[in-house]
């Protein structure tokens, strides 16, 4: 393997949602002691469905 090729494991991430900061973390340390190397996560609200 050359040194630009990646494992599936290492271009493999995740996304976490979390509805506090600490569920999110926990979430994310979890995920880390899985092997999870890139973990993605974005800010914003969820909108009321009408």
């Amino acid at each position: 393997m050359s040194t630009y090729e990646k494992t599936t494991r290492e271009r493999v991430g995740m996304s976490i949602a979390g509805t506090t900061s600490s569920e999110a973390i926990a979430a994310i340390v979890a995920a880390e002691k899985a092997g999870v190397r890139q973990i993605w996560m974005a800010q914003g609200g969820y909108l009321p469905i009408r």
